[in-house]
């Protein structure tokens, strides 16, 4: 039977797969590049992009966020991003489970230097996400929002990428591990791997995309937009509103025991969600003590 060879990329390496009549041979797996591999793809095109980041690959991990926190503690200096190959245990706020699959989705951590004013400290989850947003809006060309404090959807209310941020401080330093979880391509999960929990909300970045990158430039756009925060202080508010999924919908939020609804505003200078009541009045709400609950009408 004769049979040609396709090239293939993924992750930036090209594969040699082979094909007949259109289709791959059921006995071939997919090959994915090792951790070593995909380290030097991503230390090459991050200095290339003049981004200062070590970059530290695993095959696998249960928490990408964990492993940062584990290797600051050790005394490694930032900035550096832990990118797992898989994820075992992804976490996202208040210690929900994140799907992650290898092929389909990206998982790394970014940990960077952060100021120690309160307004530095309380606004770098909501500036990070700007960054993040922004850059993968310009390597993709998708329309992408941000639903606070820390999730990237798409203007239907598809949930794209979550964000997860941890503060240490050590001295008279303060550090913030950045977690990011990006569904990549759905189109790489067989039938019924996407958890039935999440079906009706996630969705793929592929999918809103005019191009299509490969995953290791997704990961550095992730990279760079974190490392991007600083850019961002002193405009939160503005630069926000430009993406604010929420903005004008009714929300019900959640602090604590303590439940109350009204319509979201925006943000302030320091990331905090602008809640008008019925009454007329404002209320700030802190991203660190809140949990939003959305109506899932899209129009705004």
């Amino acid at each position: 039977m004769p049979k040609r060879l396709c090239r293939r990329r993924h992750l930036g390496i090209d594969m040699l797969t082979a094909v007949c009549a259109g289709c791959l041979f059921p006995h071939m797996q997919e090959i994915f590049p090792d951790a070593e591999k995909v380290a030097g793809i991503l230390r090459k095109r991050l200095c290339s992009r003049g981004i200062e980041c070590a970059a530290i690959v695993e095959e696998s991990l249960g928490s990408t966020n964990s492993e940062g926190v584990r290797i600051l503690k050790s005394g490694r200096s930032a900035p550096f991003a832990v990118i797992a190959l898989n994820q075992i245990s992804g976490r996202g706020r208040l210690e929900r489970k994140w799907f992650s699959k290898r092929g389909a989705s990206v998982a790394l951590s970014v940990c960077a230097e952060i100021g120690r004013t309160a307004e530095e400290m309380e606004s770098f989850t909501v500036r990070a996400g700007l960054g993040v947003c922004s850059e993968l809006k310009k390597l993709c060309g998708a329309e992408l929002f941000l639903k606070w404090p820390n999730d990237i959807y798409s203007r239907e209310g598809r949930k794209i990428a979550g964000m997860l941020a941890e503060l240490e401080l050590s001295g008279n330093s303060a550090f913030a591990v950045f977690g990011i979880g990006i569904n990549a391509d759905f189109s790489k999960l067989s039938d019924g791997e996407l958890p039935e929990e999440i079906r009706g909300s996630a969705g793929d970045l592929f999918s809103l995309s005019i191009t299509r990158p490969e995953l290791a430039d997704i990961a550095v756009a992730a990279i760079g937009g974190v490392l991007k925060a600083p850019e961002y202080l002193g405009k939160v508010g503005e630069s926000f509103a430009e993406v604010d999924w929420l903005l004008g919908r009714s929300v019900e939020v959640c602090v604590g025991n303590e439940a109350f609804c009204g319509t979201a505003r925006g943000v302030d200078a320091r990331g905090r969600l602008r809640v008008e009541l019925a009454d007329g009045k404002e209320r700030l709400v802190c991203g660190g003590e809140a949990t939003l609950k959305k109506n899932w009408r899209v129009g705004l």
